[in-house]
């Protein structure tokens, strides 16, 4: 008996670490900014490794083309922001917010010369990520907190990319404003150009990026999930500790390629600012979202969802009785 109860005991940590090394794990990132400090903490300082799994990051250029090769399982991970669930999960798909990284809206409203004040905007071009994305969220946003609508006032929102081509648009005057993360935002001369509204200060309740799988993957490989939720913890307790600050600005200076110590500087600042010390998923700003979006004519299918249908908690909430998330508070 005690020789099966062994070998029984042997098979399940046996299964355990293939479950998590079964497969090299491709986490697409839709976003460059800081915004990805837990994925590129996790890499550089190893603690994907350390939880058994063999992860590859990629950068796919816009939320909606990270969560496409998330459904068609290229992808088993992805970071981009919860706003592009909502499309995936109305039309039947099962993606689904396992973990927060930002809980606000981390935004510039960034705009040329020419437009002086909210009315300048009639009739012309906002730069945004993708279509249903948090930037053409946030840009719908300000355009009703500013009493415009983007379709009676003939305001085109044009779908350029991640924010270093958008910043390039907006220097480039081929769009007259744009929503961009703050530390993007300082790479805009100003003057001539102005930030016209900072959503970093708003109080409405939001969950902004974050980690996103499938439910099908979740529930086939419980053990998986798991450790990436592990290793991405332990890398926000890592970045949030003053000790290893030029550690975490030598990853934001490799990932954003930057080069000027005021610059990095500023970003890691960003970073700490933006980063939530909190990472349970908020059914509140589930809810915001979807009532948002369903008030703007984003998704009139968000009408119908929930909060719920959008992020799973249980991982998170398993750990924080196990008391992992102890760590981070202490940072």
């Amino acid at each position: 008996m005690r020789t099966l109860m062994v070998g029984f005991l042997a098979l399940l940590l046996l299964g355990g670490a293939q479950d998590a090394q079964a497969q090299k794990m491709v986490i697409g990132q839709g976003f460059l900014n800081t915004n990805g400090l837990p994925l590129w903490i996790a890499q550089d300082q190893g603690f994907f490794k350390k939880h058994g799994l063999d992860v590859e990051l990629t950068l796919i250029r816009g939320g909606g083309r990270v969560m496409a090769g998330l459904i068609s399982g290229e992808m088993r991970f992805v970071s981009a922001a919860l706003s592009q669930v909502v499309g995936p999960v109305a039309q039947g798909a099962d993606p689904v917010l396992i973990l927060a990284f930002v809980k606000k809206l981390p935004y510039l409203f960034m705009a040329a010369s020419h437009i002086r004040n909210p009315d300048d905007l009639k009739g012309r071009k906002i730069g945004v990520a993708t279509f249903g994305g948090a930037a053409y969220v946030a840009s719908h946003i300000v355009l009703r907190q500013f009493g415009l609508d983007a379709k009676r006032d003939q305001i085109t929102l044009i779908q350029i990319g991640t924010e270093p081509e958008r910043v390039t648009a907006l220097i480039g005057g081929s769009i007259d404003a744009a929503m961009l993360a703050s530390e993007m935002a300082r790479r805009v001369p100003t003057p001539p150009f102005r930030a016209m509204v900072d959503l970093r200060t708003s109080t409405i309740p939001w969950l902004h990026t974050g980690l996103i799988t499938t439910r099908s993957f979740l529930k086939a490989n419980p053990r998986t999930a798991e450790a990436a939720v592990r290793a991405l913890l332990e890398s926000l307790a890592f970045i949030f500790d003053p000790k290893n600050k030029e550690a975490v600005k030598q990853s934001i200076a490799k990932q954003l390629k930057l080069d000027k110590p005021q610059e990095i500087e500023d970003a890691y600042k960003d970073g700490l600012d933006h980063l939530a010390t909190n990472p349970t998923p908020s059914p509140e700003a589930g809810a915001t979202l979807l009532k948002l979006m369903a008030e703007l004519e984003i998704n009139k299918e968000a009408s119908r969802l929930k909060a719920q249908d959008l992020m799973d908690s249980s991982i998170v909430e398993k750990l924080e009785r196990e008391g992992v998330l102890e760590n981070l508070r202490r940072r």
